[in-house]
């Protein structure tokens, strides 16, 4: 209570804490469709803390991972108390060539949970080399090929089946075909493989049919006392999906044989499959084609269809009926009575060098990929700053460029950075940026200076494909303060071997500093560059002493005594005559290699002086009273002491000194000059003239054209 009698009543508003956002992740990325595929079989699995709450921070995470042909948990981290932002999947978890996916959780301050992420889903696939084969037999049912994470291109090689034989008498069923040919496939990529089955032969039971081989054999027609042989099913490759349109390579089945002795057995394969044939009667199936089934010959059989062998007539009342087609891009058309069916064609689609053969194959079909080209995992082969040793870690300023050389079969697509403290807690994630760039520049304020990091980066290809490193540590010095450049001063025009001349800045940690300086173009620094740095070659290079001397650079460094001093530099190759530079310079951490802020630029123009005269003195027979020149130049007069020019001549100009006159009003007022001299010292008179321009402080162009002389 106050003094007045009555009480304040303050009402306080409870605080809110909101769940964190579901949290972002980062790598491995993928779907169910196009997994990320990993080459190493422990990951490292990497999201992002997001809470709407101001300052809130993660405290716990929790990490499952999952089979995604069933969803079973393959490993659960549990509740995690930690801020770490990634988790290393332990060996022994994840299995080649099997589909998972991974989710996270996070937990903010208060110990509220977020809702689990989206699933990511990632595949371990092997590593190949040049020439393995992998070889796909007769299952009877759909097949899969997981292209290996380094494989780039296979040679896909396809038999189809035989079809089947007549009771009693080997009248060489047709053969399957055989296709072949090469594909660029993509890592992680799913075939599908149809591997075709032989023709059932016939047996000597009547009425009973002849079952055609799988993928896609025509039905052997039964006939009173005999059944003819089905046809062969086509062996094919399916990219993209399993449905017959998704077919990149098939090789045909041959056609099933009946009653009549063959003279050409009805072989599967080629862009248009065999009709077998006995000689006389042609009764048997027409072989596929590129674009229709084969046809038949009577109204019993059926023709074939896409994929689809034709099925044989059926005959009730004599011994055989017709046999069934060859499967096969299109099949083989199905026999009449005692007829052979059709073979079916194959297809070879837009495969590279890819060719056909009809009538190879005896028995089941045959599938088989062998690898002939193969690429390397994204490898990051060095980086820059840093030490694997964090008890001597490498120098660096507050704000480093990392930078890293990359090598693989693709290019970068992106890449993280993670930085930790001395304690190992996660200081900065750049997060996932997408980016070729093989190097990273830390902007100024993030770290602190004077301390122990360590960093970690993640690269991920254009495949998916993510190679992560290991630590390297640094410690963060304060860089030398910025020099104060002294001469040349600005926009001044100097001659082609200029001296530079900078006050040095104070390094607060007394350590030795190194310089560089630059010279360019254009102020960006970017075109014509020109660099000298002490700590590679102190040519050229000198500090001043303590008692005012200049001495050459020292190897390791100008030491705190020279703080406040001069260094300069004497460059060592001409510059251009006319062109402009700009030129800056700083300090660099001896010890660290930390570069301090650049000085102010400067600008100079190279040649500052313009001296000529006659090659050779002109003779005349007497000395010359009067003289009239013209002279075309142009000078500059921009700066605060423009440039300026100075025209001298003289009469007895093979004197061992001749009498000089300055003739420049003469020449600017177009004037005739009268010379004062009327003494020589040799046998002849003779004339000559001499120029000199002068720059001082201007920059514009100094140009001299000629000049045009007349004198009596």
């Amino acid at each position: 209570m106050n003094a007045s009698g009555y009480s304040r009543i303050i009402a306080l508003e409870p605080i809110t804490n909101t769940a964190p956002n579901t949290p972002p992740t980062n790598n491995p990325k993928g779907t169910a469709d196009t997994p990320a595929i990993l080459s190493v079989s422990t990951p490292k699995l990497d999201w992002s803390f997001s809470d709407s709450d101001p300052g809130d921070a993660q405290t716990k995470y929790q990490v499952r991972i999952k089979k995604a042909s069933d969803n079973s948990i393959v490993h659960d981290t549990g509740v995690v108390t930690s801020a770490v932002t990634d988790y290393d999947v332990p060996a022994g978890v994840i299995q080649k060539n099997t589909l998972y996916y991974w989710e996270v959780q996070t937990y903010d301050s208060a110990g509220v949970s977020s809702s689990w992420s989206s699933p990511e889903y990632f595949k371990l696939t092997d590593q190949a080399s040049v020439g393995d084969k992998f070889t796909f037999n007769y299952t009877g049912a759909p097949q899969s090929f997981t292209v290996p994470g380094n494989v780039m291109k296979v040679k896909l090689e396809a038999w189809g089946a035989q079809g089947g034989n007549k009771v009693g008498v080997n009248s060489d069923p047709g053969k399957g075909g055989y296709a072949k040919g090469e594909l660029t496939v993509t890592a992680g990529e799913i075939l599908n493989l149809y591997v075709g089955g032989k023709g059932t032969d016939g047996v000597s039971s009547g009425q009973v049919n002849s079952p055609g081989g799988w993928n896609g054999g025509g039905i052997g027609g039964k006939g009173a006392n005999n059944a003819s042989g089905g046809g062969g099913g086509a062996s094919d490759v399916r990219k993209g999906g399993t449905a017959l349109a998704n077919r990149i390579l098939v090789a045909g089945g041959g056609g099933g044989v009946s009653g009549s002795v063959l003279t050409r057995g009805p072989y599967g394969g080629g862009l248009e499959g065999l009709r077998g044939s006995d000689g006389t009667l042609e009764r048997g199936g027409y072989g596929g084609t590129q674009s229709a089934g084969g046809a038949v010959t009577g109204s019993g059989a059926t023709a074939g269809s896409l994929g689809v062998g034709g099925n044989g007539e059926n005959n009730t009342s004599n011994s055989y009926g017709g046999a069934g087609g060859g499967g096969g891009y299109y099949g083989g058309g199905g026999g009449t009575i005692s007829s052979p069916g059709g073979g079916g064609s194959s297809y070879l689609g837009t495969l590279a060098n890819a060719e056909t053969t009809a009538g190879l194959r005896e028995g089941d079909g045959l599938i088989t990929i062998t690898v002939l080209e193969v690429s390397n995992p994204p490898t990051v082969t060095s980086r820059a700053p840093g030490s694997t040793d964090q008890t001597n870690p490498a120098g660096s300023n507050a704000a480093p460029l990392f930078s890293w050389d990359y090598s693989g079969a693709f290019t970068q697509a992106k890449y993280q950075i993670k930085i930790f403290n001395a304690q190992g807690t996660l200081a900065h994630d750049t997060g996932l940026i997408e980016s070729s760039a093989k190097q990273h520049q830390m902007a100024e304020g993030v770290l602190t200076a004077g301390e122990v990091y360590g960093w970690e980066l993640t690269v991920t290809d254009s495949k998916n494909v993510s190679y992560p490193t290991g630590r390297l540590y640094i410690i963060t010095n304060r860089p030398p303060g910025g020099l104060t450049p002294v001469s040349p001063e600005d926009r001044r025009r100097t001659t082609l071997l200029p001296v530079f001349e900078a006050t040095i800045g104070d390094d607060v940690e007394n350590d030795p500093q190194h310089f560089i300086i630059q010279l360019a173009e254009n102020s960006g620094f970017t075109a014509g560059l020109i660099e000298r740095k002490t700590s590679t070659d102190v040519t050229g290079w000198e500090v001043k002493t303590s008692d005012g001397g200049y001495v050459t650079f020292p190897a390791e460094g100008a030491d705190a005594s020279f703080e406040f001093g001069s260094v300069k530099y004497s460059i060592q190759t001409p510059l251009t005559e006319g062109k402009t530079y700009y030129w800056r310079i700083a300090g660099m951490d001896a010890v660290t290699g930390a570069r301090g802020n650049w000085s102010e630029v400067r600008r100079i123009r190279a040649g500052d002086k313009i001296d000529f005269s006659l090659r050779s003195p002109v003779k005349t027979s007497a000395a010359i009273q009067r003289l009239l020149i013209r002279a075309q130049y142009t000078l500059a007069t921009d700066g605060e002491n423009p440039a300026k020019v100075r025209f001298e001549a003289c009469n007895n100009a093979f004197d061992e000194n001749p009498a000089w006159e300055d003739v420049t009003a003469a020449i600017q007022s177009g004037d005739y000059y009268k010379f004062a001299n009327t003494e020589k010292t040799t046998d002849d008179w003779g004339f000559n003239i001499r120029a000199l321009f002068e720059a001082n402080d201007s920059l514009g162009p100094i140009e001299f054209y000629g000049f045009g002389i007349s004198f009596d």
